[in-house]
């Protein structure tokens, strides 16, 4: 399998249909999507790649969620907050154990991968949403997850760890893709192709350092960011 992609690089190209067809891209914009905060799992036994720690997966399905938090209507129309106090007062109200979590800041050049087309189309925020993220300092760049979406809203599956494709893409420490030019060049040259339903969306990934991030006090929650 090549793994290094066959589509050359290439001026930006717009063809007129309905979403938008990016034809080739590189370089495109990075834009804030909002924050998430996980339960982050030590690598499992079953994906057997020795230099991942953990999981830093965008989808849900190993490293979850604080919480199922859609019935909260507080996210944003990324589907994800604008700020992590949003998500510390979500636990506070509702009694949402905040140990161990790690608070994640995602962002996407909101292009996501059409494998039957072969094309890059634009995707944007749902409009009935507002979306007004916030841009912390602090931040720590941990790489970029590949996940599948196929309802449109949040990603179902990150395939680099609930796939294995680890096993076949070069990744670090967090089980993300060091570089963008190698998540797209393994995007385009068809790795992704057979893990899971939906369009490919590039995320990077970042994770916020402050002082009590991985063990915060409940009652204090709001007030650390």
């Amino acid at each position: 399998m090549d793994t290094k992609g066959s589509i050359a690089r290439a001026d930006l190209r717009r063809v007129n249909s309905s979403p938008s067809v990016i034809a080739a891209v590189r370089p495109f914009n990075m834009t804030p999507l909002g924050y998430i905060a996980k339960r982050i799992i030590p690598c499992p036994d079953w994906l057997d790649v020795p230099n991942i720690e953990s999981i830093y997966s965008v989808a849900n399905c190993i490293s979850e969620d604080f919480a199922d938090y859609i019935d909260f209507w507080r996210h944003n129309g990324f589907w994800l907050f604008d700020h992590p106090k949003i998500i510390a007062e979500i636990c506070g109200e509702n009694l949402i154990d905040m140990t161990g979590l790690r608070f994640l800041y995602l962002e996407s050049e909101l292009l996501q991968y059409d494998p039957d087309l072969k094309k890059w189309i634009e995707y944007a925020p749902e409009s009935s949403f507002p979306t007004n993220v916030a841009k912390l300092t602090g931040t720590k760049m941990l790489g970029y997850d590949v996940a599948t979406v196929f309802c449109g809203n949040v990603p179902e599956h990150s395939p680099l760890s609930c796939n294995h494709v680890a096993s076949v893409v070069p990744v670090n420490r967090y089980c993300l893709i060091d570089k963008l030019d190698d998540a797209r060049d393994h995007v385009e040259g068809g790795v992704f192709a057979n893990s899971e339903p939906g369009y490919l969306r590039i995320i990077a990934v970042h994770e916020i350092k402050i002082g009590t991030n991985n063990a915060m006090d409940r009652s204090r929650g709001p007030t650390v960011f």
